[in-house]
């Protein structure tokens, strides 16, 4: 679909590529806009409803709590065994004179993206019911910038390198934390990315809400 110059129940955007001013009707979902005159890609209508970014929503929470108490991974190395858990690794690593970093990593692997997905649970919950609370504006806030400081991809990824290291000096064993925990980032990578700014607020101002 192509913006146009003007239209009824439209919204004024700027193509960052040219500086046209294009007016662009309500999108339906997996509708794009694009530039009229540089062809541009301008704005989607988003992936999936608001029904389906809900249930993403519950299902990445649900996974991130069933990854805490389970084993994460084992280790055996000169006939000794060891099992850890997420939990009981932040547990280790307070206990070793390192309570910041304990504090930071949990903060950022489990903590952040636990608010994150809680609130986005609340603000889809209004979405469905077409019905915006006066907590929409704190809830959209926590969901779109607190995103940022949740780095369990990045932790994951760091796990991962290390295992290539750890593996010539013990026999690693996966736990079933850390494939839960890996089904969890790859449902919050979705969820998140999902998340449309603009797609959000309009319907926050169409289901009854008001600027802030």
């Amino acid at each position: 679909m192509e913006g146009t110059d003007s239209n009824e129940h439209s919204k004024n955007h700027v193509c960052h590529h040219c500086g046209y001013e294009v007016w662009i009707p309500k999108l339906e979902k997996a509708e794009k806009a694009y530039c009229p005159r540089c062809r541009s890609f301008l704005k989607s209508g988003g992936r999936f409803s608001f029904q389906t970014s809900l249930v993403l929503s519950i299902t990445s929470l649900i996974l991130l709590v069933l990854s805490l108490p389970f084993d994460f991974l084992g280790f055996n190395a000169n006939g000794r065994e060891q099992a850890v858990s997420l939990w009981m690794g932040m547990h280790d690593i307070f206990h070793h004179d390192r309570p910041l970093l304990a504090i930071t990593t949990f903060s950022v692997i489990v903590l952040m993206p636990a608010v994150v997905l809680l609130s986005s649970v609340l603000l889809f919950v209004g979405l469905c019911k077409e019905k915006c609370e006066k907590t929409f504006p704190l809830f959209f806030r926590i969901t779109y910038y607190g995103g940022s400081w949740a780095m369990a991809e990045v932790f994951l990824v760091g796990v991962l390198v290390s295992l290539t290291k750890i593996s010539s000096l013990a026999t690693i064993k996966f736990g079933p934390s850390f494939f839960v925990y890996g089904l969890f980032v790859i449902f919050f990578a979705i969820a998140m990315g999902n998340l449309d700014r603009e797609r959000l607020w309009e319907a926050w101002e169409e289901f009854g809400g008001g600027k802030v």
